[in-house]
């Protein structure tokens, strides 16, 4: 425990480093780095305020602050974002890797099944999740795809995960989510222990100072986010001024970094450009601490992010938060539930009309215990009660009717259980079309996502052909629920892509390899990421396979086989094992599972 307290504990001062003055590049880059900051900060800060609005919804924070507590609270938006993205993580989407070029069938094969097994082995499904919730909450989602060298056990790996909105930042001239690549930079902030920072960046890493300040203002963060203040204080903090406000740091040092993506036109004396993929910055968020600066390491020369919008916005490529157009229908349903139970328990009670000296105390106690409202008169008074009106029965039309609005304009409305005229039994097919033209939102959001994933996609092909340097294993859940290997050869890779190189030197065949990304295109199947309209095409190729019409090949590939051949060729064998043979030894080895007549 001491040992891990010493490695815990903040610096002192430098721990003995020199600290050379910045030089006048440094400074040059850092003012251009403020720059950059500030003008994505200040287009950031009108989605600040919605994004609060939405999570303070999402939490439950739904009746005003210092009112009287409500007799009825329904969260509706919550249960019905659950709703909306688990429908984009039912179903891994079918992913298609198509070459540009003839001779590249291996490769095309090697490609499509590694995307598909890494789909599991890096926990898509999970981050599609994550990737659903930000889409409701914050109108946008991020996928970085970035190598990892300490990720599996250190033999590296890549990573793709969500990254949160709000840590995220980009060039305000870019007005479409799927053009993010085009612009001139991309900002992420980040939160990481301090002694990371110290493992990745040893030397200027020893010069980084602990922010002491994270630890109450991401308490604070959470706190008020009810207030919806918490998130702009959270961003807040990260300016140079709240080091003022710095003291001990927490039991866990804790680091704010900020990485930057940027084109950097700058030209070498030589002619040609400096930075020809773009500039990679990694700076210390609370101070003027360059860690890290280099060129852009990925092959494909984009940013390691990728973007998707929720809902179309013809003035920003964020998207529309679509939860805060269901807030004042959730409002009305709670101000008349409220209304309702408070009306139904006032006039539900037992009044008592007595003489003020005609019951004895210990008696006006008990009925007050049982809920009677005891009445006090003077003797010879008379004292009326009116019977409160009947609550008109629209109110409650109306909460009944306010509901289905909100299913049917989130695109969730399922018209499988509810019909006009007469309720009738239907077929299974009848109840798949049902269900799939009940989602015709749900699937128009689902093509942006699948384009999202297509953009994704494109930087997970260059990464297999830049990281994937050796053989390995992956693992991957087949379409039967077990789980599946998949041996990844480096040399199966490379075959093709290598022949008809006339030059075999080593420069020449290193910038094949850095272009052999650019021959593949990257898919996925139109639909194929909702599983309702996986089922309904799976049963259309089924029954078109029973005509003739399609090979049973594609019956399977719809299911997600991932080798429908082999699967087809196995079955046929099994069949045939299983088919009598022409005397009873026969049959029975049949059965047993050897070779009939043997």
């Amino acid at each position: 425990m001491a040992e891990l307290a010493t490695a815990l504990a903040p610096p002192q001062a430098t721990n003995g480093i020199k600290v050379p003055p910045p030089s006048t590049e440094e400074l040059q880059l850092l003012r251009f780095l403020d720059g950059l900051d500030s003008e994505a900060t200040e287009y950031q800060k009108a989605l600040v305020e919605q994004w609060n609005m939405a999570i303070s919804l999402f939490k439950g924070h739904i009746w005003p602050e210092g009112a009287k507590a409500p007799f009825f609270l329904a969260n509706v938006l919550t249960p019905l974002i659950d709703k909306q993205t688990s429908l984009f993580s039912d179903a891994k989407p079918i992913i298609r890797v198509m070459a540009r070029r003839a001779g590249l069938k291996t490769t095309e094969t090697v490609l499509q099944k590694t995307l598909m097994a890494g789909w599991d082995e890096y926990g898509l499904n999970t981050v599609m999740d994550e990737v659903g919730y930000s889409l409701n909450l914050f109108s946008a989602a991020f996928l970085s795809n970035t190598w990892d060298p300490m990720a599996a056990f250190a033999q590296g790996d890549l990573c793709i995960e969500a990254a949160d909105p709000r840590m995220i930042r980009f060039d305000p001239m870019v007005t479409r989510a799927r053009d993010m690549w085009r612009g001139q930079y991309v900002i992420q902030d980040s939160i990481v222990p301090l002694w990371q920072v110290w493992r990745m960046f040893p030397g200027r890493g020893q010069l980084v100072m602990p922010n002491a300040a994270l630890k109450s203002t991401l308490a604070n963060a959470q706190r008020t986010s009810s207030t919806r203040g918490g998130l702009k204080a959270f961003l807040q903090s990260f300016s140079p001024a709240s080091k003022q406000a710095q003291a001990a740091a927490g039991a866990v040092p804790r680091v704010h970094l900020r990485h930057y993506w940027f084109h950097d036109p700058t030209i070498k004396n030589d002619g040609t450009p400096l930075y020809p993929a773009g500039r990679s910055v990694m700076r210390d968020g609370e101070g003027s601490i360059i860690l890290d600066d280099r060129a852009n390491p990925y092959w494909d020369g984009g940013w390691p992010i990728v973007m998707c919008d929720s809902h179309y916005d013809p003035d920003s490529p964020w998207g529309r938060v679509e939860i805060l157009a269901y807030q004042r229908l959730q409002e009305a349903i709670n101000r008349i539930g409220h209304l309702f139970v408070e009306n139904t328990i006032l006039s539900g009670n037992v009044w008592v009309t007595a003489d003020s000296d005609a019951l004895e105390p210990s008696l006006l106690q008990k009925l007050s215990n049982l809920g009677a409202i005891v009445i006090r008169k003077r003797f010879g008074r008379t004292v009326e009660r009116n019977e409160p009106p009947q609550m008109p029965p629209h109110f409650l039309d109306f909460i009944r009717m306010a509901m289905t609005m909100i299913e049917e304009l989130s695109g969730l409305s399922d018209t499988t259980v509810s019909g006009r005229g007469r309720v009738e039994l239907r077929s299974g097919e009848q109840l798949e079309g049902l269900q799939a033209a009940a989602q015709t939102l749900i699937r128009s959001l689902s093509r942006r996502v699948e384009g999202f994933l297509e953009r994704l996609g494109a930087l997970w092909v260059s990464r297999l052909f830049q990281f994937y340097t050796g053989d390995r294993m992956l693992t991957f859940l087949g379409p039967g629920t077990e789980w599946m290997t998949y041996q990844f050869e480096r040399r199966q890779l490379l075959e093709e892509v290598l022949q008809g190189i006339k030059d075999s030197s080593e420069g020449s065949i290193l910038a094949a390899i850095r272009k052999a990304h650019q021959a593949f295109l990257f898919r996925v199947v139109p639909g194929s990421s909702l599983a309702t309209v996986r089922m309904a095409r799976a049963k259309t190729m089924a029954d078109l396979a029973e005509r003739g019409m399609v090979s049973r090949v594609k019956v399977l590939e719809e299911l997600g086989f991932p080798n429908p051949e082999e699967e087809i060729e196995r079955a046929m064998k099994e069949a045939q094992m299983m088919q009598p043979g022409p005397s009873a030894t026969g049959t029975a080895t049949a059965k047993q599972g050897g070779v009939p007549g043997a």
